[in-house]
This record gives C-alpha cells, structure tokens and sequence, in this order.
C-alpha cells in the first residue's frame, strides 16, 4: 500500500488474495457477495471488490453481534438449552470472529469491533470510496 516495491508486502497481499480465493471456492458465499453481485449489475463502473470491500466491515459487525446475542440470550437459559447444536454453533462461529479481529489487527485481544475499526482503516488507506 505504501510502497509498490515492498516485495515482502507485495508477497504478503499475494498470499492472502490466495487464501481468500480459496476461502471463497470452499465456502457458502454470504450476504457482502450476495449484496455486491445486486450492487454490481446496479453500478457497473463500481468494481465488484471495491464494493465487497465497503459491505464487509458492516456484514462482519452485524453478524458478530448477532451471533453475540444468541450466545448472550442463551447463556442465562438452563444448562440443557447451552448444550443444543445451535448454541454450540453461535459459540464456535462468534470465536471465529474474535479469531479473524486478532488476526488483522495483530491483536490477540482484539475485539470485534477492533477488526471492524482495522478494515475501516484499510479502505480509507487504499482509497475504496465508501458506497
């Protein structure tokens, strides 16, 4: 970003475009491609990242908290309600968020809203237009 010639920052961004490729081909695509597809045929001249880019900060935030919510809900249920497949469910994916948050932030505390704060900052750094 700040430097076209940092080869290790160039290899870096090649290896996690790799990775998120490989993610995307392994997974269910969610609501920021669901959305970017619509927004797409809507605005052809917005590049179909450059519009993923501005929904994921809102997709990862709205999901995190709802996943939160339901683990919050739950948790003050009886024992045999925090044993469903459901609760355990919310529980492993709303970790996976944390997870992601201390991994872009290099924060092993980092919180939700860390990540969503680190990928704001990101699209002002590279200069993705907001929607």
């Amino acid at each position: 970003i700040n430097g076209p010639t940092d080869l290790a920052a160039r290899e870096d961004l090649s290896i996690a475009s790799v990775m998120g490729g490989l993610s995307l081909a392994n997974s269910r695509l969610g609501v920021v491609h669901g959305f970017a597809a619509v927004l797409g045929g809507m605005f052809e001249q917005a590049p179909h990242g450059a519009i993923c880019a501005c929904l994921l900060p809102h997709a990862f935030e709205l999901n995190a908290n709802k996943l939160k919510a339901f683990v919050d809900d739950h948790k003050s249920d009886d024992a045999s309600s925090r044993d469903t497949p459901a609760f355990l469910d919310a529980c492993v994916k709303l970790e996976r968020f944390q997870e992601v948050a201390a991994l872009v932030t290099g924060q092993p505390s980092a919180s939700v809203e860390d990540g969503v704060e680190w990928m704001q900052a990101l699209m002002r750094d590279v200069n993705i237009p907001p929607l």
